[in-house]
């Protein structure tokens, strides 16, 4: 099983410089933020952004899981048992981290699985990766936070499957991504 760059996804964030200048659509109350009117960002303008992870999520506490199918909830670090899985999981969890000039081809998305990005537009590559955990997809907590800083404003990217973006309009957007 082999995955697509970032098709298969579910969260891969690039951090870039604000240099890159946008014009940002007005924000419509109810709609999906996939629905928004596209933006404009001049991509031969983007440059990677000196950032520090601040905090990753509190999994002290109880979080909200997306249920979406019967039986128990599902557990927050979610682990596949598929044995068509199995090798694309780490011996040892990489966790959440800043990866300066991660966004590139053949680098790792998630601290807990080995997907690489296979494909990628030039003007991404190079750019700060933010490496997350696909197997926190399921939480939709509004308290679920990963805190970066950086020197100066940036844009952020999310990058989210197409199969993700139908479960956000069957299910509704988790708080963390409104």
């Amino acid at each position: 099983m082999r995955t697509m760059w970032w098709v298969n996804c579910v969260l891969c964030v690039a951090l870039i410089c604000l240099s890159a200048r946008a014009d940002e659509p007005a924000a419509e109350k109810d709609a999906p933020f996939w629905e928004l009117p596209k933006t404009n960002i001049d991509l031969r303008s983007l440059s990677p952004a000196e950032v520090k992870m601040v905090s990753g999520p509190d999994l002290q506490r109880g979080l909200i899981v997306l249920q979406t199918g019967e039986g128990a909830a599902p557990p927050i670090d979610f682990v596949p048992g598929n044995e068509e899985i199995k090798p694309f999981l780490p011996a040892q969890d990489r966790g959440y981290k800043v990866i300066e000039g991660g966004l590139k081809v053949g680098g790792v998305t998630f601290g807990d699985r080995n997907y690489k990005v296979e494909k990628l537009p030039p003007a991404f590559a190079g750019l700060t990766l933010l490496q997350t955990k696909a197997g926190h997809k399921g939480i939709v907590d509004a308290n679920y936070a990963v805190t970066v800083t950086a020197a100066k404003p940036c844009l952020i990217f999310v990058a989210l499957d197409q199969r993700v973006i139908d479960t956000y309009t069957q299910h509704g957007i988790p708080g963390w991504l409104q």
